[in-house]
């Protein structure tokens, strides 16, 4: 688990670092073995087209889905 702080919000590239520490640090690998779902939310950040080809390179699925 991890997370990310900010008093001016959250940017896209925050959230793609965010997501590559959290698959390193609690899977030990840079990509997961199989699909693992990753609470998000639908605002800007977390829908960005890097940030969800990020996630979909890690093999990780949104939820909620869009």
């Amino acid at each position: 688990m991890g997370f990310v702080a900010s008093t001016g919000g959250s940017s896209a590239g925050m959230i793609r670092d965010l997501r590559l520490d959290c698959v390193e640090r609690r899977l030990a690998a840079p990509v997961v073995s199989r699909s693992v779902e990753w609470l998000r939310d639908n605002v800007g950040c977390f829908t960005a087209h890097g940030t969800v080809r990020l996630a979909a390179e890690l093999c990780l699925l949104a939820f909620p889905r869009p």
